[in-house]
């Protein structure tokens, strides 16, 4: 079965507009407008599809539902996609954070996969840690200092 690309790019966008006379300008310009719509629209969707995903996955692995079609760990299940390992456990803790409310649904519809991670790092890093505080005494130094010359 052979697939012809041309004929399916066009089909989903549409065939190419010269842009010659000021009538061709017009209907450039509308199919600009058209294209620019359909790319909002389609990114609206990816972000949605991206919640979406987090939360299905966080909820299989949470739950074990994988052990349903016979699965006795959650990677034996992930195989069966065409996702990277990395890539499904990114999708996970993004999950449990929306659960927890810790992050909107709203920062990772408009934020990237990886800054939303970076962000969940920041965030169990200063909860985590607390800051270090170190203290010199000058007067026991100087007093040691003082003995040696002596």
């Amino acid at each position: 079965m052979k697939i012809d690309i041309l004929n399916t790019i066009k089909s989903r966008v549409g065939n190419s507009i010269q842009v010659g006379a000021s009538s061709d300008k017009e209907r450039a310009k509308l199919r600009y407008r058209q294209l620019k719509e359909e790319i909002r629209a389609r990114t609206l969707n990816e972000a949605i599809n991206k919640v979406e995903l987090a939360k299905a996955l966080y909820e299989i692995k949470k739950n074990k539902l994988y052990r349903f079609d016979g699965y006795d760990n959650f990677y034996g299940f992930c195989l069966n996609y065409k996702f990277s390992r990395t890539m499904i456990y990114r999708y996970i803790k993004i999950g449990a954070y929306l659960e927890k409310d810790s992050i909107s649904e709203q920062d990772v519809i408009h934020s990237s996969l990886n800054k939303i991670i970076n962000d969940i790092r920041v965030k169990d890093s200063d909860s985590k840690y607390k800051p270090v505080i170190i203290r010199f005494n000058l007067e026991d130094k100087e007093k040691t200092v003082g003995s040696h010359k002596n």
